[in-house]
């Protein structure tokens, strides 16, 4: 065993260490005397009124038998028996003290948080503690994580405390002012707001008191930890000193350790510096370790009660993505990267008529309804198929079948503009949305045919009139030919007259067949201005009785390579609609120019005009506003003009009016030469 250290040794450090304890003492006596007399104030028998709040434990409060105590108010009278202060408490609800001391009522506030718009308005001590704020709200709370959670949310605070001031900066917070933060605590637990924000230790203080910690919980990090100290008004500096001076011997003596002690149960590093080291550390880690499995326990009762929460939500949320795929009118099938079908809904099942799921897809009744190719090309290269129609024989009738094959991850590639053929969309399998529009394609067909038919009767109008010309300067001729027979002149006139007429009459007639027979586009050149004047001509006696006015600003030599009949049945549903919106007194303009390699044709009204929402509709089929529309006059004139290479575009102001720019491809000079010869 080592041996003891000689008694005598030991006796010398400690009557060391005593000598150096008490000339310690002496100096602190000499500083705290001298800064007494440099404040120019007498320390004994000073009254100096200091309001505090009534309300706020551990810190300060009155309790049941009417008794002001808390950790302020046994650091405030220490703080007096070392200065010899005579310090009078004054205890009221926090903004009626907030209140006092800005009149001058009292000297000082035992106990405030410092923060920069404080410390402009009043002088503050030594800070004796660090406080933090901290937001409670309820256990079953999962939606309030954070400071910036609490936006549109309703919040209880204190009146007059740094939460109220924080919460209003931060805007959309529906404050609910208590007068103190157990009545602020209170409506949490009632459930009359969504959270509590105030003084951590308050808080934890009163949930204890009242038996509600398993009630409520502290969530996100402690907002803003700042330094606690006495607030005092500015001009009385003697004051602060004399608060500085009497803090600093309550720590120096260990009276501020004995207080924090009795009210938060923590001593603070090096108070009990005689504790044996080793016993010290193994009480620590025991309590950490308990502190832990209770942190722990409650952790994973939190983490249960999530996971059953959100399992619930799952199994909400699958349930009504099965109802509402076997809802939908269309067939959806989901196929692994192999071709077997994984999964399909209702409706598929109804069309197949037979089970689907395990069976590879091209053993199906519906492969019969896909472009094999389509599926293959979806499922090893990743590249969409859209909009796809097939047609196959029914159990009596030949039916249409549209359909779509995506890749299974093309939906978030899509909804990020993304192109969904990438070849990392390739391997992972593939969804088909499969539809019977056999009675849409047949309800397309009769309205088209018919919205043709009533196109046709206002061609047919048209050019009923412009027949009668010809067939007029015939008929005069033929009046005149028994009489002026002879004439030589009447003769060559007729003779140059009557086969122009005649020409003139096999054109239009050979118009309406070409109008009314289906084809598809025969491009050729031809001059707009032709074009333009064709269709404009059959509204001249329509535009002449309502009082319209119809210009045409059309270059003679501007040429575009198109189906000039296609182009023309364009032009007159165009000027059709203008003509329905223009009231009387209203203008009409065709215009065209030259644009590049495009020729642009622009058809203009100064009409009622189109409803910003329905813009974007308006070449869809079907889709009108017109009690007697058919809803495919635009529609017709989208596809002729894309069937023709060319682009359509629709721009209108209601109340103002509509221009529709037409743009078509001109022919280059090798075509020009082609046709020509």
């Amino acid at each position: 065993m080592r041996p003891r250290p000689p008694r005598r040794r030991w006796n010398a450090l400690v009557l060391v260490l005593l000598a150096c304890g008490l000339l310690l003492a002496g100096l602190s006596a000499v500083v705290v005397a001298a800064v007494v007399v440099a404040a120019g104030a007498p320390a004994r028998g000073q009254v100096v009124r200091v309001a505090g709040d009534n309300n706020f434990p551990p810190f300060e409060y009155v309790d049941e038998n009417g008794v002001y105590k808390g950790f302020d108010v046994d650091l405030l009278r220490a703080i007096g028996l070392e200065t010899g202060l005579d310090i009078e408490l004054v205890p009221m609800p926090w903004s009626q003290a907030l209140e006092a001391l800005n009149s001058g009522r009292v000297d000082a506030i035992q106990g405030m948080k410092f923060t920069p718009e404080r410390a402009a308005r009043y002088r503050f001590t030594d800070a004796y503690l660090t406080t933090s704020t901290a937001i409670f709200v309820s256990t079953q709370n999962a939606y309030i994580r954070q400071l910036d959670d609490l936006q549109g949310n309703s919040v209880a605070v204190q009146r007059g405390d740094f939460a109220y001031d924080l919460l209003s900066s931060l805007g959309r917070v529906r404050l609910v002012v208590a007068e103190n933060q157990e009545q602020a605590l209170d409506l949490l637990v009632r459930g009359k707001v969504d959270a509590f924000v105030g003084n951590r230790l308050t808080g934890l203080y009163f949930a204890q008191k009242k038996r509600v910690t398993e009630q409520i919980k502290i969530v996100g990090d402690p907002i803003n930890p700042a330094r606690y100290a006495i607030a005092i008004l500015p001009g009385n500096d003697s004051v602060v000193r004399l608060f500085n001076s009497g803090l600093a011997e309550t720590r120096r003596k260990g009276t501020y350790d004995k207080i924090y002690r009795k009210w938060f149960g923590q001593p603070l590093v090096g108070a009990e510096r005689w504790l044996r080291p080793v016993v010290y550390l193994l009480g620590l880690v025991a309590l950490a370790a308990l502190a832990g499995s209770l942190l722990i326990w409650r952790w994973n009762q939190s983490l249960q009660r999530e996971v059953t929460r959100r399992t619930g939500e799952l199994a909400d949320a699958h349930r009504l993505n099965r109802e509402i795929l076997a809802s939908v009118p269309e067939a959806i099938v989901t196929v692994d990267s192999a071709g077997n079908v994984v999964a399909a809904n209702g409706e598929a099942q109804r069309l197949a008529n037979d089970a689907l799921t395990g069976r590879p897809f091209a053993e199906t009744p519906l492969a019969g309804l896909v472009e094999p190719a389509d599926l293959t090309r979806t499922l090893h290269e990743g590249a969409p198929s859209l909009g796809r129609e097939r047609q196959a024989q029914g159990t009596r009738e030949e039916r249409t079948y549209r359909y779509s094959v995506v890749p299974l991850q093309a939906g978030r590639d899509a909804a990020a503009g993304r192109d969904a053929a990438a070849p990392h969309a390739a391997g992972r399998g593939a969804v088909l949305v499969l539809s019977d529009v056999t009675e849409e394609k047949r309800l397309t067909q009769r309205l088209l045919q018919e919205d043709k038919m009533r196109s046709i009767g206002r061609l047919v109008a048209g050019m009923a009139h412009e027949i009668r010309n010809p067939l007029t300067s015939l008929k005069a001729f033929a009046q005149l030919l028994p009489a002026k027979f002879e004439r030589a002149d009447f003769r060559e006139e007729a003779s140059r007259h009557i086969p122009a007429e005649i020409e003139r009459l096999d054109l239009l007639v050979s118009d309406l067949l070409d109008f009314a027979r289906p084809r598809a586009p025969n491009r050729e050149s031809f001059p707009v201005a032709e074009a333009v004047e064709g269709a404009v001509t059959l509204f001249h006696r329509d535009a002449a009785e309502g009082g319209i006015e119809i210009r045409t600003d059309v270059p003679p030599g501007l040429f575009v390579r198109a189906d000039r009949h296609q182009i023309r049945q364009v032009l007159i549903n165009l000027l059709m609609n203008s003509l329905q919106a223009v009231s009387r007194g209203g203008r009409i303009s065709v215009a065209a120019r030259p644009q590049g390699r495009m020729a642009e044709i622009v058809v203009a009204d100064d009409g009622s005009g189109i409803a910003p929402e329905d813009l974007d509709r308006i070449f869809d089929p079907f889709f009108t506003r017109r009690p007697e529309g058919t809803g495919l006059g635009l529609y017709l004139c989208y596809q002729y003009t894309r069937e023709n290479g060319g682009e359509i575009e629709v721009e209108s102001v209601p109340g103002a009016g509509t221009r529709v720019r037409l743009r078509l491809a001109r022919p280059d000079s090798r075509t020009k030469r082609e046709e020509g010869a």
